[in-house]
């Protein structure tokens, strides 16, 4: 191979994955802003609107600057459909992530969350006659073993509420992974960022009807301080990433940006650790340990599986 081009290569491939490792780390870092606003007294519905009516003039921007609809042309079906993934992804996925995260640390919020692929399967075998693999069945109770030792941990050290917040994150997740079965088709159809963009706009439009039938929430009467951290948390741990990874995804492909993405929880946990003073015991660790090798064999296993049918596709 000519040097140049393999040097080009080489350099397109580097910034692939430098991109989804920084849309990972800021992604990361949401449930630390989140908990540091309830610290200002914020409460989940507070930022939810908050950090919608701060994210979502950004989308528009970048949807008017950078989407090509001409070129990506849908109808008007395809575009209401789009608005209600995005309203399922990121406005009923997110309610619940803030009201677990009022019970549970951000850590085992993220250990949750980070179950989504598991979910994605079940939805594959229910809806798409998908067979289990063994190692899928290993990883699935690796991850759920888990989750179980770090609530146990939890349970004793705080409390029964821990339940409720544990129920709320599996529910977003479960949430999450509605949105990712679903919009792999119209991201393959209008483009990542057009999809990204409208999701965003149909989400936003859910907020602000949360907002309006919500008398008690307030977006007013709070410290500065508590806002700066809402802004923070709308534009570099939402805006941000989801357009970064999406574009490192366009580079290194869906397979490479899932296994860059495996240092998510390892991020959140340090950043808990120094910002939020959470503890980890080893009970803590054991569990996390588990959750990432479960999930690291779901990946593995998952990409493994297609390529098996494109060798046999082509043969």
């Amino acid at each position: 191979m000519n040097p140049p081009i393999e040097n080009n290569i080489k350099n397109f491939y580097l910034t692939g994955v430098m991109l989804v490792l920084a849309g990972t780390v800021f992604f990361s870092a949401k449930s630390i802003f989140i908990k540091k606003a309830y610290e200002y007294g914020m409460d989940p519905d507070s930022v939810m609107v908050l950090r919608m009516a701060m994210a979502v003039p950004f989308y528009a921007l970048i949807y008017f600057l950078m989407a090509k609809p001409k070129q990506n042309a849908m109808s008007m079906n395809d575009f209401l459909i789009i608005c209600a993934v995005g309203m399922v992804g990121y406005y009923l996925a997110s309610y619940l992530d803030l009201s677990g995260l009022m019970y549970i640390t951000a850590s085992f919020e993220r250990m949750i969350l980070y179950l989504f692929p598991s979910f994605v399967l079940v939805i594959s075998v229910i809806f798409f006659n998908h067979k289990l693999t063994l190692s899928e069945v290993v990883a699935f109770l690796l991850s759920y073993l888990g989750i179980v030792v770090i609530y146990a941990q939890d349970l004793h050290s705080n409390g029964h509420e821990v339940t409720y917040g544990m129920l709320l994150v599996l529910g977003s997740a479960l949430a999450f992974s509605v949105f990712v079965v679903l919009s792999g088709k119209y991201i393959a159809k209008c483009g990542s960022v057009q999809f990204t963009s409208i999701s965003m706009l149909g989400a936003s439009a859910a907020v602000f009807l949360h907002y309006m039938f919500n008398t008690n929430t307030s977006m007013a009467g709070y410290q500065m301080s508590a806002y700066g951290l809402v802004f923070i948390l709308a534009l570099f741990c939402t805006v941000l990433p989801s357009y970064l990874i999406n574009m490192g995804v366009k580079r290194i492909g869906a397979p490479r940006a899932a296994i860059v993405g495996t240092i998510s929880p390892v991020f959140t946990v340090v950043m808990a650790y120094v910002f939020l003073n959470e503890v980890s015991t080893p009970m803590h660790m054991l569990g996390f340990a588990l959750v990432l090798l479960g999930i690291a064999i779901i990946t593995v296993a998952k990409h493994v599986h297609k390529a098996q049918i494109q060798r046999a596709a082509i043969k």
